[in-house]
Order: structure tokens, then sequence, then C-alpha cells
């Protein structure tokens, strides 16, 4: 399932790149039609060429966390001695 990990370090790269989750969305549709021969139909309908918003969000709130860290709570707040 080589393809699918390949996928969400695609994704990963749109975040480190500053994007959300929805414009790396958006950034990924558009990347489609420029380097595939491009059908609407069969694109939306395949996860694994173009994932569905629920999995992209997980995606991105895994990665937020792991390289930005926590949004909120005691994990936010670092005291440096």
């Amino acid at each position: 399932m080589r393809g699918m990990s390949d996928l969400r370090e695609k994704f990963e790269d749109y975040f480190a790149n500053g994007q959300n989750a929805s414009e790396a969305c958006k950034t990924h549709m558009d990347y489609l039609e420029m380097t595939t021969e491009f059908n609407l139909e069969a694109v939306l309908a395949n996860a694994s060429v173009n994932p569905k918003m629920r999995t992209v969000q997980h995606w991105y709130d895994v990665w937020r966390k792991a390289n930005l860290g926590h949004r909120s709570g005691p994990e936010m707040i670092t005291v440096i001695n």
C-alpha cells in the first residue's frame, strides 16, 4: 500500500509549506489537473489519488501536533529555565 503512503507524504509536504488541510486539497486538485489525463469523475471517485477532506484533515492534525505541538492546554506551554 505504498501509494497511500506516497500520497500522505505529498500532503505533508503541502503542510510543511504552510498550507492547511483545505488549501492542500485545492493545491492537490490543481496538481492533478495539470499532471494527469484529467477525468473529473474518475479523480473525484478515487480516494487513492484524491483523498477525502476528512482524511486530509486527520493527516493535517497528526502532522501539526508532531511538528508544531499542541494547540491548547498545558502541553502548549514550555517553561525554559
